[in-house]
């Protein structure tokens, strides 16, 4: 027969190598529910440790995996006889690491669960050895429990020997970073496999910012029956406490998880910049304000990150800066309640300038250009440096790939918000900030973009309107379609389609040098695939 089962779910934001710090957070969860005295609380893959795609790295650091079974000892200390604690760790077997959730209880190791796919070298010997010596399952109040951990859940093979269990409820414990083209493990996924196999599911998924990556957390609950319930909503460090009793399930709050798209990319900018701030022991953001929807949303970003207090604004204008981009990075801070200090460099530039004439009989006008871009980054730097600010670079996807952006110039900073986002969905994104409440001058985000490094100079005069200019990109480097399908999808834009390909292969370098930013929009593989820096152009067969 069987009885009701509490559970709590702990949808956690683990730093990565910080042991103590995650051990601190799994100690806090574990007695804040002690008095509901719930069958088992269960934590994310790799919990206590952190989680990375290059966790392998760690490995060779003795003192790392002695952190590791220190802590873990502790957390077994911790359980007692009402309570199943569930946490992801890496373990050894035969000098093998096996990335695993161990499960306590009265202080005594249960059994452990093993993800596959961990590492590419796990020989089969290695992984019954591991089988034999642990339970396949866990028994509470009646209940047959399974746990599945990553990229195991889509393995045919894993999901069959699962079946073969007879098991009642399967956890699925994950750490799949956000995407904002796709969502990874959809709702009719994991409906599907509620059905089919005739069980209840739980899917948890670690939350937070890793580097380029953001896990989106979207914990939530199947029945037999595929009907499903949110448990913690997206981008939230929160833990959930329900039950399951026989065809129901009870629990105190339910939260929609389908919310728009860009409301949710928002949210992981916020999340990544906010984690990297903070994981990272910065005491505050620095960004250089130009009047542009760059770094206006970029602003916004960082203030709903960490707070107004730790915001430092500036605005550097060239004699080339119009006086509404002033006024509208002025009414941009008022909105938000912060201070913009304006710092001419008008002085600073003429100096360089005359010195540069000293050598050459007369400068080109990129060099004048990128040569302001570059007076900025000194200022914004130092105060970086003085203050131990992160820089915000203001680049966004479509200037990185087609080259325009100054590198050592507005390039500059410690992390880059904006590197994976479109220009079109930077207007997006900064539309649906002010449907919250208004924090971008209306006048920002209606006229034409401009970089201000010459008179009367707008991007439209050196590139495709940014409309154009995405649909190319996303054809050529997301769909990795041919020149020739490009040129037969968009008709009558010959030219162009060739010239952003070839921005984009002449500007790898600038890439290889920008600063660390989300991955959002495109896929992970197509965002690490580099290209070579020293090519032949292939494009002279097109233009002929």
């Amino acid at each position: 027969m069987k009885n009701k089962i509490k559970v709590v779910l702990v949808q956690m934001n683990s730093k990565l190598g910080d042991i103590k710090q995650n051990f601190d957070k799994i100690k806090r969860q574990i007695e804040k529910f002690k008095k509901k005295k719930p069958n088992i609380i269960v934590f994310p893959e790799l919990s206590l440790i952190g989680f990375c795609p290059d966790l392998l790295n760690y490995h060779p650091y003795p003192d790392f995996y002695k952190t590791c079974c220190f802590y873990m000892s502790k957390i077994c200390k911790l359980s007692n006889k009402d309570t199943i604690v569930v946490v992801g760790h890496f373990f050894k077997v035969r000098n093998k690491f096996y990335n695993v959730l161990s499960c306590f209880q009265s202080k005594k190791l249960l059994t452990r669960f093993l993800k596959d796919d961990f590492q590419s070298n796990n020989s089969k010997k290695n992984i019954n050895h591991f089988y034999k010596r642990y339970e396949s399952i866990l028994i509470i109040n009646g209940y047959r429990i399974s746990f599945l951990i990553g990229e195991d859940i889509f393995s045919r093979e894993k999901i069959y020997n699962e079946k073969k269990k007879k098991i009642d409820l399967l956890f699925l414990i994950c750490s799949f970073p956000y995407s904002f083209r796709k969502n990874r493990v959809s709702d009719n996924f994991l409906k599907k496999m509620s059905t089919e196999m005739k069980i209840r599911i739980v899917y948890l998924n670690s939350v937070g910012g890793q580097d380029e990556l953001i896990f989106e957390g979207n914990s939530r609950y199947f029945d037999q029956v595929g009907r499903s319930f949110c448990l913690i909503p997206y981008f939230l460090e929160k833990s959930c406490f329900f039950t399951i009793d026989r065809n129901s399930i009870s629990f105190k709050e339910q939260f929609s998880h389908h919310r728009s798209k860009i409301s949710r990319l928002y949210d992981a900018l916020v999340l990544s910049t906010r984690d990297y701030v903070n994981k990272n022991h910065f005491l505050g953001i620095v960004i250089g304000l130009s009047g542009g929807i760059d770094s206006a949303l970029s602003l916004s970003i960082a203030i709903d990150a960490i707070g107004k207090e730790s915001v430092k604004a500036i605005m550097m204008p060239s004699i080339n800066t119009s006086q509404e981009s002033i006024e509208d990075a002025k009414k941009q801070c008022e909105l938000v309640g912060t201070t913009l200090e304006v710092i001419s460099i008008q002085k600073i530039f003429g100096q360089f300038s005359c010195q540069l004439k000293k050598m050459f009989k007369s400068l080109k006008c990129v060099v004048l250009e990128n040569l302001q871009a570059r007076c900025r980054a000194v200022f914004l730097m130092g105060i970086s440096n003085q203050n131990r600010y992160l820089l915000l670079s203001t680049s966004n996807r479509s200037e990185l790939y087609t080259g325009y952006t100054t590198i050592y110039g507005d390039m500059s900073g410690g992390f880059a918000p904006l590197k994976d986002i479109p220009k079109t969905i930077v207007f997006s994104l900064s539309k649906y900030r002010n449907t919250i409440n208004k924090v971008i001058p209306e006048n920002i985000i209606l006229k034409k973009p401009t970089s201000e490094l010459r008179k009367k100079g707008f991007d439209e005069d050196d590139l495709p309107k940014y409309s154009l200019l995405d649909e190319i990109l996303f054809y050529y480097i997301d769909k990795k379609y041919s020149i020739q399908k490009i040129l037969s999808k968009i008709p009558l834009k010959n030219e162009s389609i060739l010239e952003v390909i070839k921005l984009f292969h002449s500007n790898e370098f600038k890439r290889k040098q920008s600063p660390i930013g989300p991955i959002l929009f495109s896929n992970k593989t197509t965002f690490e695939k580099t290209y070579p820096v020293n090519h032949t152009s292939f494009l002279s067969s097109f233009l002929k």
